[in-house]
């Protein structure tokens, strides 16, 4: 099934470079948030070292004097950022003039023309905080107080992370030769392909420690375990091998057999977030006063609906970190991940104007990647409550949407065609997939795309308050890695009509308010195909939720059964064509 969509984009290297200057330059200046400045510097030039690494290694990872320029300045950028951690910003400045001649020699030597960068998902979705991996390279060292590793990041996200443990270990005394890699081959069975240089300097490295470093493991664990097995093929002892990964596991769950057998022979370190800004008080820190309350991976639900049976259906792993803090006398607010850096300043300055227009929550502010919003007491919309007023204000809020700026990178058309012949093929059988096939749909193109799109219109993320309608979760699923990015306003309206159960009369009022208030004459002839496409992504999504929780999960034999009920959908539509 496909569910995720590649988000890469070309960038003119000289651009990137400059971007980078500037940042560093307000990092310069700005003590009062260098902080957030420095995390956003070492995801920024990551960015930009990992993209550059790729083109000049493209066959096998190789030792090129440029990369080991690259690879110098983004351990500097992990200094920086270690020093405001500590709480020592001022005493940084030796590593700021060496970052800034480090800048200079770059900007001096042959860079290729364009970049292919990509968006690191843990910093973008995840709430994943480099600080995290500070600390466990602190805690690797206390434990082991190696005189010399060999610090390996796994491109693309391990670049930054590995350049932040890299100078934790280099503050700590240590002498650490830093490296990154690219993994190849199928996703579940990665592979390392090293040029002869590079792996004589691992030999040669051979008495130290090797720290990989990634952001994984993911489903299957292959990467990181590829670097191991290849370290291993070198003639390093497994207990010399250490991961730094950014969730713990025995090793168990990964869906790589190869992966499985390897895990467990190696130590792994790691901190968690909660451990790291929520017990340590970290995070109450810039809330004061400020009782705390996870209500992460469905822990809301509670607050909206008073049965279980009323839930609804929830991945854990895709939703992003939510707190509540409660401020008495002042209002209780809700924190939720917003992103680092560019990521959270883009997802707050729409949450801010979806705010001020009467679509969003209050927005109170941004602060270390969480958008700080109150916390609005209401009820949960359900189908009972779809009446007039609702959908009136649901055309408001699509066609105020429509006269914004697109945001994100929409999934190119023949991508979402892939897709649906993809789901469908794997999720009603072939002879349905050449229904769709044959199929013409002359009005769906993506010429038509103008506008900002919500991505994802649940009914339970409307919430009623008396007299008004606010639409919670409103501002990252277009621009999220799951398909399909931000696209036709057909998209939003499909999914209105697929997921609210609406009757006939209700359908005809809501597409006519619609057509009344943006002009939008055309919608209806290209519904039928965002219609297809919107319920073949959500069948491909429920299904491999439902793979990944399990029947014994609750959540997981819920997704089994909107499963059920996307294929019945789906089938209806396609049979219409």
């Amino acid at each position: 099934m496909i569910v995720y969509r590649a988000q890469q984009q070309e960038e003119r290297a000289s651009a990137c470079l400059g971007a980078i200057g500037d940042l560093f330059r307000r990092f310069e200046q700005g003590r009062c948030v260098a902080h957030e400045l420095a995390v956003e510097l070492l995801i920024d030039y990551g960015r930009f070292e990992a993209a550059t690494a790729d083109l000049l290694s493209t066959d096998a990872n190789t030792v090129h004097p440029i990369v080991t320029l690259l690879r110098q300045a983004a351990t500097l950028t992990g200094h920086l950022l270690y020093h405001c951690w500590q709480g020592s910003a001022d005493s940084s400045g030796l590593y700021a003039r060496r970052f800034q001649e480090a800048l200079e020699q770059i900007a001096a030597v042959p860079l290729p023309q364009t970049l292919h960068m990509r968006v690191p998902e843990g910093y973008a979705y995840y709430g994943l905080y480099p600080e995290t991996y500070l600390e466990a390279a602190n805690a690797f060292w206390h434990e082991h107080q190696s005189r010399e590793v060999t610090c390996i990041g796994i491109r693309s996200i391990g670049t930054s992370l590995s350049a932040m443990v890299a100078a934790t270990l280099e503050e700590c005394g240590c002498s650490v030769h830093s490296y990154t890699v690219r993994c190849q081959g199928h996703p579940f069975d990665r592979r390392l392909v090293l040029a002869l240089e590079l792996e004589e300097r691992w030999r040669a490295s051979g008495h130290g420690h090797f720290l990989i470093v990634d952001e994984g493991p993911g489903l299957s664990g292959s990467s990181l375990c590829s670097v191991a097995q290849k370290l291993a093929d070198l003639g390093i002892p497994d207990d010399r091998i250490v991961f730094l990964p950014s969730r713990s596991t025995d090793g168990t769950d990964l869906v790589s057999a190869t992966a499985r057998r390897r895990w467990p022979r190696h130590r792994q370190y790691l901190v968690s977030f909660a451990d790291l800004w929520i017990k340590s008080g970290c995070m109450a820190r810039w809330l004061p006063g400020g009782r705390i309350t996870d209500v992460s991976a469905g822990q809301w639900r509670p607050l909206f609906f008073p049965q279980e049976a009323q839930y609804p259906a929830v991945q854990p792993w895709h939703e992003r970190r939510k707190y509540l803090c409660v401020m008495e006398p002042a209002p209780t607010l809700l924190l939720k991940f917003a992103g680092l850096g560019r990521y959270g300043q883009s997802i707050h300055a729409r949450a801010r104007a979806l705010a001020e227009a009467g679509f969003h929550p209050p927005v109170v502010g941004l602060a270390h990647g969480f958008l700080v919003m109150e916390f609005v007491h209401g009820r949960a919309m359900t189908q009972e409550h779809l009446d007039a007023s609702f959908l009136d204000r649901v055309v408001q809020y699509l066609a105020h949407l429509s006269r914004l700026p697109a945001v994100g990178t929409p999934m190119p058309h023949e991508e979402v065609i892939q897709m649906i012949e993809g789901n469908v093929a794997e999720g009603l059988g072939q002879s349905w997939a050449h229904t769709f096939a044959h199929a013409r749909f002359p009005h769906a193109t993506q010429d038509v795309l103008s506008g900002a799109t919500d991505g994802r219109m649940m009914l339970h993320e409307w919430l009623h308050l008396d007299s008004r309608y606010l639409k919670t979760d409103a501002v990252d699923h277009a621009v999220d890695h799951f398909s399909p990015g931000c696209q036709d306003p057909a998209w939003d309206m499909a999914g209105c009509l697929m997921e609210w159960g609406l009757d006939r009369p209700r359908q005809n009022y809501l597409l006519g308010q619609y057509r009344a208030a943006t002009g939008d004459s055309t919608l209806p002839q290209r519904l039928p195909f965002y219609t297809i496409a919107y319920l073949a992504h959500r069948l491909g999504y429920a299904t491999l939720a439902a793979q990944t929780l399990g029947p014994q999960s609750p959540d997981g034999r819920r997704f089994q059964t909107l499963a059920a009920h996307y294929n019945r959908l789906l089938q209806r539509e396609l049979s219409q064509l």
